[in-house]
């Protein structure tokens, strides 16, 4: 997981992959001067040279800090979408060369999307890819200042939340990193046995946001 502190508005952005983070990193970027981050060194997409403390980016005061999740099922959906489009132009993002092998003999086999599944709800907790990093893990809940916004009802859950949040117009935002796929309904997608493998690897969020299949 990446955290990224904006001191000058007091936002905290708790940034988990596939859920409109990369949206929502341009939006406040183009609005601000000033951006802590820290990469969590359990994920492999740690980014050393750019890497600020995560004491040093938690200490910092904010009015509001949120995270944004996402049902659990097309989130993988959306992630299947990147790798399979990326793997076939031969364009796999470097942040996947410690698995590269593995990805590819997934993404390329009879059965891409169940492969993809079973490869990702084989991996542990520890050093797991921030892109299907599990949506609870590393998340500040005792903070009376965090906020959890769903990808689903985004617009709604912004307002809710007041301060900087509620001036952001979803409708204007750019929409970064969107797959030509992201409108297919993510169920089509899947059979019985990868249904449950995610239900299997993800109860945590699944059961604490509710989320349905």
């Amino acid at each position: 997981m990446k955290i990224i502190l904006y001191p000058e508005i007091g936002v905290r952005f708790f940034c988990q992959d596939k859920n409109a983070s990369t949206t929502f990193e341009e939006y406040f970027a183009a609005r601000t001067t000033t951006q802590l981050v820290h990469w969590d060194e359990s994920t492999l997409n740690f980014r050393a040279r750019f890497n600020r403390s995560r004491r040093e980016v938690l200490a910092g005061q904010v009015e509001i800090e949120f995270s944004i999740v996402r049902n659990t099922w097309a989130r993988i959906a959306s992630l299947y979408h990147m790798l399979h489009q990326q793997v076939a132009d031969d364009t796999l993002h470097v942040w996947f060369s410690r698995m590269r092998v593995p990805l590819i003999q997934a993404l390329t086999s009879p059965a891409p999307f169940r492969n993809l599944v079973e490869f990702i709800c084989t991996q542990r907790d520890e050093g797991v890819d921030s892109h299907w990093q599990p949506q609870v893990q590393g998340l500040p809940f005792a903070s009376e200042k965090f906020h959890i916004l769903r990808l689903e009802t985004l617009a709604t859950d912004l307002k809710r939340c007041g301060g900087e949040l509620a001036e952001i117009d979803v409708t204007a935002l750019s929409h970064a990193n969107r797959t030509g796929n992201s409108t297919q309904d993510y169920r089509q997608l899947y059979d019985p046995g990868s249904v449950e493998l995610v239900r299997r690897r993800y109860w945590k969020e699944i059961e604490l946001f509710g989320f349905q299949f």
